[in-house]
């Protein structure tokens, strides 16, 4: 007879539905920085060739600013898989925030080296974090058994944030003539989602 092992506290595991993980602070703590990170980089990705060129980059220099962000994203993906293992998700959170702000403060003053290169990193780190994030933070704070529902309710804001990052951009651009008031502006969403992972706990039962 072949016995599956339960290690300790698999029985005291959090298993929330989809209605209890949704008006928690942990999934929206989660779900706003994962949104936040897709709005804005979807925005970029559309906006790049424009905003390096009022920053007078050629198409060529700014498409290259992609290769090191790359590196950087593939790097912070190993590193935080490793913290996810020996941290509290909470820092992980936190730490991607605070990257995605460095990223925002760069892309709106680009054209310098010291603004290039917080856009790189800042980018490039907080995308790497939000592999992790992506993949390991739901099934903490809330289980495995509705992990479909759960991460579905998640991927709708997503798809809806990263369908938004274009226009707030080009909105942006329109009405101020250029896009750092946009940019600039994510810095307040980011500073709250910030406070919100502090508080997110896992669903106790």
């Amino acid at each position: 007879v072949v016995c599956d092992e339960v290690a300790p506290g698999e029985a005291e595991r959090p298993e929330a539905t989809r209605a209890e993980a949704i008006r928690t602070t942990a999934f929206w703590a989660v779900t706003l920085a994962l949104s936040l990170h897709t709005l804005m980089t979807t925005g970029l990705a559309f906006h790049i060739v424009d905003l390096g060129a009022a920053a007078g980059y050629s198409e060529a220099a700014v498409v290259k600013l992609f290769l090191p962000m790359a590196v950087i994203t593939m790097v912070m993906v190993w590193l935080s898989g490793l913290a996810a293992d020996r941290f509290d998700l909470r820092w992980l959170l936190v730490g991607m925030m605070v990257f995605e702000g460095a990223g925002m403060l760069g892309s709106a003053n680009l054209g310098g080296p010291v603004a290039q290169w917080a856009m790189i990193g800042g980018i490039g780190a907080a995308g790497g974090v939000s592999v992790i994030l992506a993949t390991v933070a739901l099934p903490h704070y809330f289980g495995r058994t509705h992990l479909g529902a759960i991460s579905g309710a998640q991927m709708m804001c997503m798809v809806l944030s990263s369908a938004l990052g274009p226009s707030a951009l080009a909105l942006s651009r329109s009405m101020t003539g250029g896009y750092a008031f946009a940019l600039l502006a994510a810095l307040l969403p980011i500073f709250a989602v910030i406070v919100i992972s502090l508080l997110a706990r896992p669903v106790q039962r």
